[in-house]
């Protein structure tokens, strides 16, 4: 590989900067003829190190084991920051949210496993 996906996003985000409206299309095509596609998550990945770095924003993961509970927890959320949204039914009920290292589990499935390790 000539270049690190870090080097991709940081073109990425600077091609972003630079062209606001085609920047994603000109993005697309050039990785699917550089046969680079495959490197994408990981290019993503990188890419929101340094949007988080330079713009201040978060990347927010909402679980929720169910679109109630997702939907409840959203319009709480700054709307200005990176939210993935996963239904993870394992969670049981309720939801977890996890920015940065930092996470928030209200779950019946934390809960549970507490019970456990104090029983």
């Amino acid at each position: 590989m000539k270049y690190s996906t870090k080097n991709y996003a940081e073109a990425l985000y600077s091609l972003h900067k630079e062209k606001p409206d085609s920047f994603a299309k000109e993005y697309a095509k050039f990785l699917m003829q550089n046969n680079l596609l495959k490197l994408l998550p990981k290019i993503e990945k990188n890419l929101l190190k340094i949007i988080e770095k330079k713009e201040g924003k978060k990347t927010i993961l909402v679980e929720g084991a169910d679109k109630i509970s997702v939907e409840n927890i959203l319009e709480k959320i700054d709307k200005n920051n990176f939210i993935s949204i996963k239904i993870n039914p394992a969670l049981v009920k309720g939801v977890r949210i996890t920015v940065g290292e930092d996470r928030f589990d209200n779950s019946v499935k934390r809960r549970l496993d507490d019970w456990q390790i104090v029983s």
